[in-house]
């Protein structure tokens, strides 16, 4: 009888293992093939996000090539829904996608209540706009990693500069 239940525990015992390494090993391949998509899927929006990138130039803050007016924004939102359908649309994560549609929606809002002119847009939308591009460009570059955030250290001293300046005054 003794034998018998020694033999039965090492058959349960095999029997457990057998499954834990398959367990194991499910787990290790869906880790690894999950790495590999989240890499390729990097790759694609490092790949993509540059004409983007260059393409949001016309709204740059500081040292616009031109103006921006209502027939500038029409064309540079023909220029943003070209990438978005034949470029990269598909690979924007969910955070860039929202920026992206805000900053469209809000130049379709502009294109609505003004003619196509050359006519200068006044300071408050073209604040606005030039706020939705930077904030796409933010949520690109997040999507990249490109702009790596500071140590714990260096936040922390970040932090008490500005705590500083503000309880100096």
């Amino acid at each position: 009888m003794r034998d018998y239940i020694l033999a039965a525990t090492s058959v349960v015992a095999a029997i457990l293992t057998a499954l834990f390494g398959l367990v194991a090993n499910r787990q290790k391949f869906r880790e690894d093939l999950q790495a590999k998509y989240d890499q390729n899927l990097h790759n694609e929006r490092t790949k993509v996000y540059w004409t983007l990138w260059r393409d949001l130039e016309a709204l740059a803050k500081f040292g616009p090539e031109e103006p921006i007016t209502t027939k500038r924004l029409e064309t540079l939102s023909r220029t943003l829904r070209n990438w978005f359908f034949h470029t990269g649309g598909l690979v924007l994560s969910d955070e860039s996608r929202d920026a992206y549609l805000k900053l469209q929606n809000k130049i379709k809002e502009e294109i609505a209540d003004h003619d196509l002119t050359d006519d200068l847009l006044d300071w408050k939308t073209v604040k606005l706009i030039h706020d939705l591009a930077s904030n796409l460009r933010e949520k690109l570059s997040k999507d990249i990693g490109s702009r790596k955030s500071v140590g714990f250290f260096a936040s922390l001293a970040a932090l008490y500069r500005k705590f500083s300046k503000t309880n100096a005054g």
